[in-house]
């Protein structure tokens, strides 16, 4: 079994032992409880451990992996929980809460809250060519242009990818990765 195999079945393993985690999730609506927060935080991690990044987008060695949140300070709590935690690519994590999508240049990877249509039109303006993996969590969010959407579906949680916006960006998601989401036909205006 080659590492990438192995890592592709810790990854789908670890999705099934927490995918059930989200048995308590609660409603459309409500309050994300604390286990669905740490099990967001997580799918964050773990999806980049299944992109490639093209060279030149990771800074000089030493430097961290930047994880940029757009006004959502309660999910950045649970990022930066996992951030001193773990490493991503290799490296310290950074979490940087953004009140402006400008910031987001110096972004490995950009966490997208609930926004409105025009707030979304304006990320994906300054973003859509960029090599930043950007995650959101709002109905339709990938169809729309974001790379990677985490959405309920009864009481678990799954993903969404919009592998073209992706492949924009010039990120390259690994069969793994691909196998487990589901794969979202982009809308044709967004």
């Amino acid at each position: 079994m080659t590492k990438n195999s192995r890592f592709g079945a810790l990854f789908a393993c670890g999705l099934l032992i927490a995918l059930p985690l989200g048995a308590a999730l609660p409603t459309h609506g409500v309050q994300p409880s604390d286990r669905e927060q740490r099990l967001r935080a997580e799918f964050v991690e773990r999806f980049t451990r299944f992109i490639e990044w093209p060279s030149g987008a990771m800074p000089l060695l030493g430097a961290p992996f930047v994880i940029g949140v757009l006004s959502d300070t309660l999910f950045q709590s649970y990022l930066e929980q996992m951030a001193r935690e773990r490493s991503i690519q290799g490296r310290d994590v950074a979490v940087r809460r953004l009140t402006t999508i400008a910031g987001s240049s110096s972004c490995h990877l950009l966490w997208i809250p609930r926004c409105s249509e025009e707030e979304l039109a304006e990320i994906l303006d300054v973003t859509a060519t960029l090599p930043i993996l950007m995650v959101g969590e709002s109905e339709g969010l990938a169809a729309r242009g974001v790379h990677i959407n985490l959405k309920r579906e009864g009481p678990k949680l799954r993903f969404e990818i919009n592998l073209e916006a992706a492949t924009k960006s010039r990120l390259k998601l690994k069969p793994n990765l691909l196998r487990l989401g589901i794969i979202v036909a982009p809308k044709s205006n967004r």
